[in-house]
């Protein structure tokens, strides 16, 4: 099985939920066949050497498990917040651009823990849609004055001078996101272009700032700076606005960061 999906990279195989499965469901074969081996092959034997293999091959195996779930264990540890922000990202799915750039080809990408093709997830939203086996997000409020400071852009320095860059080149963007008003805190922030209510690309909320948990007076604060590199024909030509957004899940709308970008992009 692992094999067989080596072109979806080599972690896939390792960390795919029904593999991990099949893998449980054979240690519990082993052992217990395991049990009915022995009991076979001396059965003749008035010794105990059939408990002290069997409880010889259970210790290897128990030994085996310890040292792989410590991997394991570290492992999910560090995908955990990835695999919230994919079901984030999937439940607003209807707000997202499936032609954008970024989300078919970038890295940086919310929906790569479910698939590397946009297309397949957008085909798989419909379905579900169809059936009536789960419900997206649709209608939300889009707050562009918010009474609270949600965060801001403050990168690139200068976001009243439009950023003047070459259809060929990245562009990145820093910032940072939070929910004020809770102890939960956002995986995520959105951008879009001009009024548009339609995200092109988007950035994880996962890097340290103590700075801000020094200066809100919060450690909720200490994960809370974005950054994202938005690859080269993401943006049309021409001059283009660029607004940050968070997802509050409590109130079902999304707020605008403080501050924008303008972007002037000139062709080669």
């Amino acid at each position: 099985m692992t094999w067989g999906r080596v072109d979806l990279g080599a972690n896939y195989p390792l960390t795919a939920v029904r593999y991990t499965s099949h893998t449980t469901l054979l240690l519990i074969a082993i052992v217990y066949l395991s049990i009915q081996w022995i009991s076979e092959k001396y059965a003749s034997f008035n010794l105990p050497i059939p408990t002290l293999i069997y409880s010889f091959i259970c210790g290897i195996l128990a030994c085996l498990v310890w040292v792989s779930s410590g991997n394991a264990i570290a492992r999910v540890q560090t995908n955990l917040f990835y695999s919230q922000t994919a079901q984030t990202c999937l439940y607003l799915f209807p707000y997202l651009d499936s032609q954008s750039t970024f989300f078919q080809n970038s890295p940086q990408r919310c929906l790569l823990p479910l698939s590397r093709s946009t297309w397949w997830i957008q085909e798989g939203v419909e379905s579900l849609q169809n059936i009536g086996f789960r419900n997206f997000a649709n209608q939300l409020k889009f707050t562009d004055s918010p009474d609270l400071n949600y965060g801001y852009i403050d990168f690139p320095l200068n976001p009243d001078s439009p950023q003047v860059i070459q259809s060929s080149e990245s562009l990145t963007l820093r910032g940072w996101a939070i929910l004020p008003d809770r102890d939960q805190q956002p995986q995520l922030v959105f951008l879009s272009k001009d009024d548009q209510q339609l995200f092109f690309a988007s950035a994880y909320v996962n890097l340290y700032s103590p700075d801000l948990a020094d200066i809100l007076q919060s450690d909720r604060y200490q994960q809370s700076r974005w950054t994202t590199t938005l690859p080269p024909q993401s943006l049309p030509p021409g001059e283009t606005q660029i607004k940050a957004w968070v997802y509050d899940p409590e109130q079902h709308q999304f707020f605008r960061l403080n501050g924008q970008i303008i972007v002037q992009i000139t062709p080669l």
